[in-house]
């Protein structure tokens, strides 16, 4: 948490998170502060990626029509993500159940091998 705290003739104001907060006595300043160390923020949630782990080759071409599909991709990129050229995730998204029931789409349409990551981490082969 962080704050700025500027001392005035009658109490102080308190600044955070671009709002200001006025206090007239030491007391309701420290029921505040408490508050705010009691409630902690959640963590952002971490984005995943979906990614290609292998296509079978008799099923790349269905492979790549999926991809561009659900990425938007163009015809070359897509065949790259297929193949296995470029890494990059298929999508992306901070809800892995949606992810999940992409991923169990393309498997179950191309007998591609999927792989669920955070972004941070990369591709699941790397």
């Amino acid at each position: 948490m962080q704050f700025s705290l500027r001392l005035i003739a009658n109490g102080c104001i308190l600044r955070q998170a671009g709002k200001e907060y006025a206090f007239t006595s030491r007391e309701a300043l420290g029921e505040f502060l408490m508050d705010e160390l009691e409630t902690p923020t959640p963590p952002a949630p971490v984005p995943n990626g979906l990614y290609i782990v292998s296509v079978p080759p008799d099923k790349k071409i269905s492979c790549i029509r999926i991809i561009r599909e659900l990425s938007g991709l163009g015809l070359r990129e897509a065949k790259d993500v297929a193949d296995g050229v470029d890494k990059s995730p298929v999508v992306t998204s901070t809800n892995i159940e949606s992810l999940r029931s992409l991923g169990m789409r393309i498997q179950n349409e191309t007998g591609a091998v999927v792989g669920i990551n955070p972004l941070t981490q990369g591709h699941p082969s790397a």
